[in-house]
């Protein structure tokens, strides 16, 4: 064959069109989990349907270990495309799921009052459905009676909707339509039902035994048949001296006529084949109570909760604490900051000799004896000095939140001496040496005062 030309190839690469967007950077991704310690095995159980329900825009094989904290899942949410994060708690009051949208919030957490398994639910039905293939695409999203309105439950919508792809019906293929996931708000005591469910689809007009070659394509055997004709003659002449013949229309028992999708013959053309319709549950069913409403991350003003009212000046005293403790808590940090500078300062100007003490230091280290070297061990002193006061000022500030928020947890009361002495404990920082000619050098005068 013919060389192309090196000017026609040149200009064939500069001709090429530009790629368009990525359309799955639009796509909503979620990290689905139950953090170890805080979950049962049945939790764990639902937690790992739900996961399935959400394929494959999610996580399968996430693994969460009892050190992870959600600033952890907030770091690795942006290089991956992660847009909404649900965790699964219990606690002794009940089990909880937890929904953020991420980086900025808000937060729903839901109570869960019943639920059932994926298991549970196969072992009551006679023909379980239950296809791997179905996963491949995200199920269809369908919300009943979210029509009032209330914040919280146009949030809870809007939460919801997103959390799925949108369906985009100029280029939705129906093969693709596997499943589907209700949720459907009980407007009487504000619950909601979430069920899943595989959409199964038949057509309509042939026989049974037709349909079963068209479905089981791979599975029929036909080596033993001159043609397909002679397998649909035998099963049509097997059912009707059984006395099982199908019906006229071909249609089945478990399909009824208001299962049908509407037909629409072009006229003078060929009908358009009738497809019959069915749902058959996969799993997991659960009843979810919306219980609050948190503006933020996982943290923030909460917009809503089922159980606690406040008024308007509380409400309003409530934020002024908030930005009180949120300015309090950045006078701290930068004090740290100011401490960490001044720190590495002083350890700069110490390791930085000048004119006639640099030249002296050497004599001086030589005239301390041979025991150990003085000024290595009082730099490593200074150091030890500086870390214990940074410690502190960490275990103090760390020990005031825990004092502020123990306050708040329980209405304003006074933590005792013994949640004190915990707090402590739990908060304790422990600056230990790295060199043993610095522990030495450090009891040293303790020992000379004893021989005293």
């Amino acid at each position: 064959s013919p060389k192309m030309p090196k000017g026609d190839k040149k200009k064939q690469e500069q001709e090429q069109p530009v790629a368009p967007e990525n359309p799955e950077e639009k796509v909503p991704k979620s990290f689905v989990f139950a953090k170890p310690g805080k979950a049962g095995h049945d939790v764990t159980s639902l937690m790992l349907d739900f996961r399935r329900v959400m394929l494959p825009n999610t996580a399968p094989n996430l693994q969460v270990t009892k050190r992870n904290v959600l600033k952890d899942f907030l770091q690795v949410a942006g290089p991956l495309g992660v847009t909404h994060l649900l965790s699964f708690t219990s606690t002794v009051k009940g089990i909880y799921l937890r929904m953020a949208r991420m980086p900025r919030g808000p937060t729903l957490t839901f109570r869960i009052d019943q639920y059932s398994l994926m298991k549970d639910l196969a072992n009551t039905q006679l023909n379980p459905a239950f296809v791997k293939k179905d996963f491949e695409v995200a199920p269809l999203v369908v919300l009943n009676n979210f029509t009032q309105d209330v914040p919280q439950v146009k949030l809870t919508k809007s939460m919801f909707q997103h959390l799925f792809p949108a369906l985009n019906i100029e280029t939705a293929k129906t093969e693709d339509c596997k499943r589907v996931a209700l949720l459907s708000r009980n407007s009487a005591d504000d619950s909601i039902e979430f069920r899943h469910f595989h959409i199964k689809t038949r057509p309509v007009g042939i026989t049974k035994p037709l349909r079963e070659v068209l479905e089981k394509a791979g599975e029929v055997d036909l080596s033993q048949y001159r043609d397909a004709s002679e397998y649909i003659l035998q099963q049509l002449n097997g059912a009707a001296a059984d006395g099982t013949a199908p019906p006229a229309d071909g249609a089945d028992a478990d399909f009824a006529e208001d299962d049908l999708l509407p037909t629409d013959p072009a006229a003078g053309g060929p009908k358009k084949p009738k497809t019959a319709v069915s749902l058959v549950e996969l799993g997991p069913r659960i009843r979810l109570q919306l219980i609050k409403v948190e503006e933020g991350y996982f943290t923030g003003e909460v917009l809503y909760h089922r159980f606690v009212h406040k008024t308007a000046d509380e409400i309003a005293e409530l934020r002024r604490t908030v930005q009180q403790r949120q300015k309090e808590r950045e006078a701290r940090r930068k004090q740290q900051e100011e401490n960490v500078r001044k720190k590495e300062e002083s350890r700069k100007a110490r390791k930085a000799p000048s004119g006639a003490e640099g030249e002296a230091a050497p004599a001086a280290e030589g005239a301390e004896g041979e025991d150990g070297k003085g000024g290595e061990a009082a730099e490593d002193l200074a150091d030890l000095d500086a870390d214990l006061e940074d410690a502190d000022q960490v275990t103090g500030d760390t020990l005031d939140e825990d004092v502020q928020w123990y306050r708040d947890e329980t209405g304003g009361l006074e933590p005792t001496e013994r949640d004190l002495t915990a707090m402590a404990k739990s908060h304790k920082v422990e600056v230990k040496p790295t060199d043993g000619e610095a522990t030495a050098t450090a009891t040293a005068p303790a020992q000379e005062a004893e021989k005293k």
